[in-house]
């Protein structure tokens, strides 16, 4: 897999997060949900082949 800022706008994701403290951000990448929010250093990585 690319590296994941080649894939996600790391100035968007940022934007978004900082616009509102309730705000979570998901998606997929490869064979893994990741989820950020609503903290700025909430990160959850779930892998989704389990």
């Amino acid at each position: 897999m690319p590296p994941l800022y080649e894939a996600v706008d790391p100035e968007a994701l940022t934007a978004v997060l900082e616009s509102n403290a309730d705000v979570s951000v998901r998606f997929a990448y490869g064979d893994y949900r990741v989820i950020l929010g609503p903290g700025p250093d909430e990160v959850t990585v779930i892998d989704r082949a389990q």
